[in-house]
């Protein structure tokens, strides 16, 4: 008589409901990866055909998120190492109204740009500011 466990992993291995709990749970992942401010405007929609497809609240968080996307692959290979997409796609979605000064990177920010998404746009903003 075969043990109920394994006939469930069985029954997962031959599925494919396993592929997509681990693909939830890596869009889930998505405010983790990306950090607090690109996690208040934008979100993992689902991963298809290779891409991780992701929502942000406008254009310009959007082209931000996009400029990053090989850093935030990065960031996901990191925690989870084998990946079911190469790429990462972003779309404008339905999100609350941004506040004024949301994307204003000010002198003070020391954030450092190394193993953060945040920290690498501000890092970026500020050299481009100077001139570097």
């Amino acid at each position: 008589m075969e043990h109920i466990g394994s006939a469930l992993d069985q029954f997962l291995k031959n599925s494919r409901l396993q592929e997509g709990i681990r693909c939830q749970k890596l869009v889930d992942a998505w405010p983790e990866i990306v950090g607090e401010t690109f996690a208040a405007k934008s979100r993992g929609a689902r991963i298809s055909r290779n891409t991780l497809w992701a929502e942000a609240a406008g254009s310009s968080w959007a082209a931000q998120l996009m400029m990053v996307r090989r850093d935030i692959i990065e960031k996901y290979r990191e925690r989870f190492g084998d990946l079911p997409f190469r790429d990462i796609r972003v779309t404008v979605g339905d999100f609350p109204a941004a506040s004024p000064n949301a994307d204003v990177v000010r002198e003070g920010d020391t954030d450092s740009h190394e193993g953060n998404i945040e920290g690498s746009i501000k890092w970026r903003r500020m050299n481009r500011r100077e001139g570097r």
